[in-house]
């Protein structure tokens, strides 16, 4: 009985092998000539960089466009965030200023979508609003789209580019205590795939000072 036993065990890790080799197959290699990657280029323009319609996501953005800020006369951050709702700003330690939305001061400030750091320490570069196309503001935190620091919003400021639409204007305006502010803009097409654009902005005059 032990004899049988051993030869059943025996002729079966002899036809394992043999078994084992039947059911692999052999290693085939196959040689690709190109492997070619292709995508469609998707600019981000504004300050939702999600490429889907604010409306299907849970973002509150208020936006003020050139027409608006040329129909008030507005030049400067500090009078465009009097147009936007639930958000403020003051002066502290002289000449640095503070955004704040919703009434949280960390806010981060954005030129043409590229965060600028300085506004970390609030210390915002707010330069003049002559040339640029929009400015948008987008409320409550944001750092899963734009880093830290971004508990109270993000705002963006999108300058004008060049088009091959030709434009042309200038304006000079004058208010009390010696303001007034002039402006003058010229841009169009050059050559096939040349565009260029050009503005430049002046002002100034008395600060009104309170008592």
């Amino acid at each position: 009985m032990k004899i049988l036993t051993v030869s059943l065990l025996g002729a079966m890790c002899l036809s394992t092998p043999a078994l084992a080799s039947m059911s692999m197959p052999a290693d085939s290699v196959h040689v690709l000539d190109s492997v070619s990657v292709t995508a469609r280029l998707r600019h981000n323009e504004g300050i939702n960089p999600l490429g889907v319609s604010a409306k299907k996501l849970p973002l509150t953005i208020s936006s003020l466009a050139d027409s608006t800020l040329a129909l008030r006369a507005i030049t400067k951050v500090t009078d465009a965030m009097r147009f936007v709702p639930a958000v403020q700003m003051k002066s502290s330690f002289g000449a640095f200023q503070e955004i704040s939305v919703r009434g949280f001061y960390n806010t981060v400030y954005l030129i043409d979508g590229v965060r600028d750091e300085r506004s970390t320490i609030n210390s915002y570069p707010l330069g003049d609003l002559y040339n640029v196309d929009r400015l948008e503001v987008l409320k409550g935190p944001a750092s899963v789209l734009y880093g830290y620091a971004a508990t109270g919003g993000v705002v963006n400021i999108t300058r004008r580019v060049p088009t091959d639409k030709f434009t042309l204007g200038a304006h000079i305006r004058g208010g009390s205590l010696g303001y007034f502010d002039l402006g003058a803009h010229v841009g169009g097409k050059i050559a096939d795939g040349l565009n260029f654009y050009a503005g430049g902005f002046l002002s100034g005059g008395k600060a009104m000072a309170l008592n």
